[in-house]
């Protein structure tokens, strides 16, 4: 492989012989009479990778790490928070080392999370599919139950026609610094942005797919998927 990382994570560039003094192994292939490259000096295709700098990398990598569905736990929002600041919060009890728990206790013990209840219409089919689900798949050759488990993958609110939610956009971009929102895609309700807060207020039942996209102070520059599932029930879910 033209790039290969050793222990120390240095990046040496190989010469297609494998023979480098700093490579602990390698192997010498030669292989004679073939019509192509072993190696080729432009891509077979363009790149559909989104390639980010390090610090966007950061940035977005911050936004959306942890548990984020139902909501971010206090041991998420702490370990982000420390990656942040570049602070340590609790001691080991055992190792001693700060930042470096041995034991839940040692950052006072386990969350307490609450009970969540759905209604028996959620699916009342048995189908693995809530039944407010409009049935789209997210792209040709996926089944539907991809399509929604995709949406539940995803941040996401539940709220009911002719009601409205609250969606809490910093949480969203917490790697950003001094963020500004603008929130596009509405198309079953209208949307109010106020600081880091977007009120969503919905009409008909449906599947809003919306378009988060932030702004920092320092020209970072970032656009993620919010869904809301629209439907009667929806503030039953407790």
């Amino acid at each position: 492989m033209p790039g290969i990382f050793d222990a120390n994570s240095e990046q040496y560039v190989a010469d297609g012989t494998g023979k480098k003094d700093n490579i602990a192994c390698w192997a010498d292939v030669t292989i004679s009479n073939v019509a192509y490259q072993k190696f080729v000096d432009k891509p077979f295709f363009e790149s559909f990778v989104d390639t980010q700098s390090a610090t966007e990398a950061y940035k977005r990598v911050l936004s959306d790490s942890g548990v984020s569905q139902p909501v971010q736990d206090d041991h998420d929002k702490r370990i982000v928070n420390e990656t942040l600041t570049g602070t340590a919060t609790y001691t080991g009890s055992v190792g001693g080392k700060q930042g470096i728990i041995d034991n839940p206790k040692d950052v006072g013990g386990l969350e307490n999370f609450p009970t969540v209840t759905r209604s028996a219409s959620w699916d009342a089919d048995g189908d693995g599919i809530a039944d407010w689900w409009d049935g789209s798949t997210g792209g040709e050759g996926y089944d539907v139950i991809e399509g929604y488990l995709n949406f539940m993958a995803e941040p996401h609110a539940f709220v009911a026609p002719a009601s409205s939610v609250q969606i809490d956009l910093a949480v969203l971009a917490k790697g950003f610094v001094k963020p500004t929102f603008t929130v596009e895609g509405v198309a079953l309700g209208s949307v109010v942005v106020e600081g880091d807060i977007a009120t969503y207020i919905s009409k008909g039942a449906g599947i809003e797919r919306l378009t988060l996209s932030v702004d920092d102070a320092e020209g970072s520059k970032w656009s993620r998927s919010f869904g809301v599932a629209v439907f009667q029930g929806a503030n039953d879910v407790e």
